[in-house]
């Protein structure tokens, strides 16, 4: 039989120190498991899912397994890249929504929802635009900017395919510019750049926010939508960010919290954490009625008995 050995006179001490130290564990394992949910640092958490803080940029996935640097500039046709976001750098243009698909699945991410694009772009104030409720021209990549193809083109000649993907576009100055190089567009979410700078494909078939040339044609700004391409069309004006669900890291915890507090039944003979701190086969649910037990017993014993004596804790407890 496992004693416990127990000071008449601290009887409730005793006791309310299990309590506190199973309030304790009980109140982590709780708060663990409602633990907010999280993202990778270069997103933001936006209701239930993570979204790119910037617009995507792309690295070349080699044979070898290292990676480069891919160009901007150019369809990734052929190539292994791998979805990017970071601040400072040229969005890749020039991507198609398959393209764009395949590069956010290498990352392990995919296209946003047309949902949480636009919670992201509108944030908790629900403004048409990511800082507000009016346009302000410039606060976005999205006022006086060079039109690069009537800098190179002219006529019909502008919106020829070929010519819409020229490699020169983009490079020209004052067009694209780099990501989060307009601090004031965005709002508390921490995304920036959903309008204006390039178009960005989402998972509907859509663009969404438009670009350094047009934030107001096809909707204002958060509003803002082209629906006549397919999946596979691409332009100088062409660009991305990926989307995740967020990961419930604190019911992870929690549950291995639980599974390391209770008594385990994998092997015989083997105890909770419980356990060996009292030295008894205990988990969460015994551990109640063991507080109950030795509370019920110091009323039993009034203090004035011997200083010192041992209670003997029911057969359920252990052997």
């Amino acid at each position: 039989m496992v004693h416990c050995a127990r000071f008449v006179s601290g009887s409730v001490t005793l006791t309310l120190a299990i309590a506190a130290i199973a309030t304790t564990i009980v109140g982590t394992t709780a708060s663990t498991a409602s633990a907010a949910k999280t993202c990778p640092e270069e997103m933001a958490l936006v209701g239930g899912s993570c979204i790119d803080r910037w617009e995507g940029s792309l690295v070349e996935v080699l044979p070898n397994g290292s990676e480069i640097t891919y160009t901007p500039y150019a369809t990734p046709v052929r190539h292994k890249v791998r979805a990017v976001s970071k601040p400072g750098v040229v969005p890749q243009a020039h991507i198609s929504m398959a393209l764009a698909q395949k590069a956010c699945a290498v990352a392990e991410k995919r296209l946003c929802h047309a949902s949480e694009w636009v919670a992201a772009c509108r944030g908790s104030s629900g403004g048409t635009w990511p800082y507000g409720a009016s346009h302000v021209p410039g606060l976005c990549i999205d006022d006086g900017r060079t039109h690069p193809l009537q800098s190179l083109y002219s006529g019909e000649a502008m919106y020829e395919n070929r010519n819409m993907n020229d490699p020169r576009l983009n490079q020209l100055p004052n067009t694209i510019a780099l990501t989060g190089s307009a601090p004031q567009c965005t709002n508390g979410n921490g995304v920036y750049d959903l309008v204006g700078n390039v178009n960005e494909w989402i998972d509907d078939k859509t663009m969404r926010g438009g670009f350094y040339l047009d934030v107001d044609e096809l909707g204002q700004g958060c509003d803002y939508a082209t629906k006549v391409h397919s999946m596979v069309y691409n332009d100088y004006s062409t660009g991305f960010r990926c989307c995740k669900d967020a990961s419930d890291e604190g019911a992870e915890s929690a549950e291995s919290t639980q599974s390391m507090m209770s008594t385990s039944t994998s092997a015989p003979g083997e105890i909770g954490t419980l356990g060996r701190i009292f030295g008894v086969r205990v988990g969460l649910a015994p551990l109640a009625q063991l507080i109950g037990y030795l509370a019920k017993s110091s009323h039993e014993h009034p203090v004035h008995r011997p200083a010192r004596r041992k209670i003997e804790l029911p057969p359920e407890y252990g052997s």
